[in-house]
């Protein structure tokens, strides 16, 4: 998105661009037929237009979340430092040709085998009611958990 803000591209465009690159990229591993706006995702079903996209998002956070979790345990740091690490390997990996690198795509696979997916909704569960007073719906992304555990067979 910076490149493309950089060769003159209005800040929206240059996003919106970003944004589908990003979805192209997952695309080889997820068949996903159109996904909303990421503007339009939340990891909550807040209505029922966006089941789908919010699962995605809700899968795809999750894994890189427990990559980064993983690599805390492993380096001995704080799980917001690998966190902010592995996004900007992401942004630079996905900066010059739009792809992500297939390690990187087999790394967050692996990670999400470890994703305790129960563990999550309970956890967004109790945050919600704590937040707002009230129970929100989850997405059901453990089918989605599963097709990114098979990333790296799809694309190697």
């Amino acid at each position: 998105m910076l490149n493309l803000h950089a060769a003159g591209s209005d800040p929206k465009e240059a996003i919106s661009q970003s944004q589908e690159d990003f979805l192209n990229a997952m695309k080889l591993a997820l068949d996903v037929e159109r996904l909303p706006d990421f503007s339009e995702m939340s990891v909550y079903n807040l209505d029922d237009s966006n089941e789908l996209g919010n699962a995605f998002l809700l899968a795809v956070s999750v894994s890189v979340y427990q990559l980064a979790t993983d690599k805390s345990q492993q380096n001995n740091s704080r799980v917001s430092d690998e966190l902010t690490q592995l996004m900007e390997n992401l942004r630079a990996d996905f900066k010059d040709d739009g792809m992500i690198a297939q390690t990187l795509i087999a790394s967050i696979a692996s990670a999400s085998k470890r994703v305790d997916t129960n563990k999550v909704v309970d956890n967004l569960k109790k945050y919600s009611i704590d937040a707002v007073y009230v129970e929100l719906d989850v997405p059901d992304f453990a089918s989605i958990i599963l097709i990114i555990t098979i990333i790296p067979i799809v694309i190697l």
